[in-house]
């Protein structure tokens, strides 16, 4: 691929006596055009401020400072804050007019009614690439462009291709592409150093973006605070195959978020842990047409976007895709999270949105890499006849990427990947294996 143009700034480690937030050791002077300025830092050390405080201040004027975010939980989410104003059309006609800065909004006063000069404008990736269409110039007037939550922007992204492909099998027309159209033109102003926007990307999981933008020739610098903030604490990590024993043992006085990532599996959540004694509640897009939300989910779903707080009736709170990022819970009571997904980058922005430190954290383990976790440990240190073996594998119940329950052998390999010594022997005539987690 030849020489890595790509910078990585990495802070320094040091040793905090307080908590300290972004914002304490930003320095928004080193950001430059002509590239994407990455600031990679944890979720909870004050991206969302260092916004408000640090990058739009730098700007002539709040109003041409633009955040682009995921999800419409997040845009909800960040408008409940004063600094901020949703994207209209009477905003952007009113800075491409050459004489908006004068005080009398030039000649499009006609809007002026409709439109707040101050705060900080928010809108979609998707609603992005779609005004892209009617507005090739979108960016012409606007300073700072900040990009939050920006590998969800890939992720769409990837999805619209994927759409696509299967249309173009099946001979029917494409589907429109905005995330496509979103980031070529972020790319285009990455790219440039003059009458462009100044364009800075935030997340705590960064590498598909700098993937994508590297292969599409941007150049990237990133400036990484991992080190530097001070992060949230999870004082237990327990990895898991299957969730129903994980449902199952959770105690009843136990308050819990739980991440399950299709609507369907949702439910099947909910009823299991419906016992007459919690009371639980489902939170998904509150666009999905196919399944409504009740008026009793939609006012958990506002309050918790408007007071970052699960209402006090909630025992369980089982949320998706649509809530992975952006929402925020300061609830402290709740301290435990399940995860269901392996995905990395989803296991780090889920744990995110709890803002505190939590005793337990519960993820999904589905290519059995840490296997040493739930392993039963009755079968440990003694000998296993074969014949028991099969017994093991149903009891188990690991499955491989096409849903088919894995063989003991397999088990045996995972064993070994995890640490466990494993070993084939003959006792009283018989064949066997025994299973160590020493030598």
């Amino acid at each position: 691929m030849g020489e890595n143009k790509n910078n990585y700034i990495k802070s320094e480690s040091i040793f905090e006596s307080e908590r300290l937030y972004l914002s304490d050791v930003i320095n928004v002077g080193d950001f430059k055009k002509g590239q994407a300025n990455v600031i990679v830092a944890p979720c909870h050390t004050g991206k969302t401020t260092v916004i408000f405080e640090k990058i739009a201040p730098i700007a002539s004027k709040a109003d041409k400072v633009l955040v682009l975010i995921d999800t419409s939980a997040g845009k909800e989410a960040l408008l409940t804050k004063e600094e901020t104003e949703p994207y209209s059309e009477a905003w952007l006609e009113n800075i491409y007019d050459d004489n908006a800065d004068n005080g009398e909004w030039g000649t499009k006063r006609r809007l002026s009614r409709f439109y707040a000069p101050n705060g900080v404008r928010i809108m979609s990736y998707h609603q992005l690439g779609y005004k892209l269409e009617e507005h090739p110039d979108f960016f012409q007037n606007i300073e700072i462009v900040v990009c939050d939550e920006v590998h969800n922007l890939i992720n769409y992204l990837n999805i619209e291709r994927g759409k696509n492909k299967i249309k173009k099998k099946e001979g029917k027309d494409e589907l429109e592409t905005p995330c496509q159209n979103a980031l070529n033109e972020l790319a285009r102003i990455s790219k440039q150093s003059e009458d462009v926007p100044l364009v800075i990307i935030m997340s705590a999981t960064i590498n598909k973006p700098i993937l994508a933008f590297d292969e599409i020739g941007v150049k990237l610098e990133c400036f990484d605070y991992s080190d530097k903030v001070t992060q949230d604490k999870t004082h237990n990590r327990i990895y898991y195959s299957d969730i129903r024993p994980v449902l199952e043992n959770l105690p009843l006085e136990e308050r819990a978020v739980i991440f399950v990532p299709t609507i369907a599996l949702m439910k099947e959540v909910a009823v299991f842990l419906d016992d007459g004694w919690r009371n639980v509640c489902c939170l998904w897009s509150i666009n999905n047409e196919k399944h409504k939300m009740t008026n009793e989910q939609i006012n958990v779903r506002n309050d918790l976007l408007k007071s970052h707080r699960i209402p006090s009736e909630i025992d369980v709170l089982i949320i998706n895709a649509a809530y992975e990022t952006s929402i925020n819970i300061n609830n402290e009571e709740f301290r435990t999270l399940i995860v269901h997904s392996s995905n990395p980058d989803t296991q780090v922005q889920v744990r995110g949105r709890l803002r505190h430190d939590i005793d337990k954290l519960y993820l999904h383990d589905a290519d059995h890499e840490h296997i040493a976790d739930y392993f039963p440990e009755e079968y440990l240190d003694r000998f296993i006849p074969s014949s028991e073996t099969k017994k093991i594998a149903k009891k188990m119940n690991l499955r491989d990427n096409k849903g088919n329950q894995r063989k003991w052998p397999s088990i045996a390999r995972a064993l070994e990947h995890d640490g466990f010594v494993t070993k084939k022997l003959k006792e009283k005539g018989e064949r066997g294996w025994r299973i160590s987690k020493s030598a």
